[in-house]
């Protein structure tokens, strides 16, 4: 088996392969039995965009957050419901022609 490596947390990580189906109209993503695994809460009316996936149970896994107005369009991942940049787990910046991805 190769290693593994748990970015989030391990208890999201699977040995097996699974299938998910994502709507993105509703921020739900379901498993192949149709049961309801991740959801994203509604954006806060803010300067930023910050968005919320939570599991199931309702614990909150990671903030997405993005700036509105950026010359180069730039999302941070929090694990959590924080902002806080000791909670941060990665960030990706897009340009027209590429996405770049830094583990921080």
């Amino acid at each position: 088996m190769a290693y593994q490596v748990s970015v989030i947390n391990s208890f999201y990580c699977s040995a097996d392969s699974i299938t998910l189906q994502i709507n993105t109209e509703k921020g739900v993503t379901y498993n192949e039995n149709n049961d309801r695994l991740f959801y994203m809460n509604d954006t806060f009316f803010t300067l930023h965009n910050r968005r919320v996936l939570y599991d199931d149970t309702q614990k909150p896994i990671v903030t997405f957050y993005r700036k509105a107005v950026t010359l180069h369009e730039r999302c941070k991942v929090f694990k959590g419901e924080s902002t806080d940049s000791s909670q941060l787990l990665f960030s990706s910046q897009t340009t027209k022609t590429k996405r770049k991805v830094t583990l921080e």
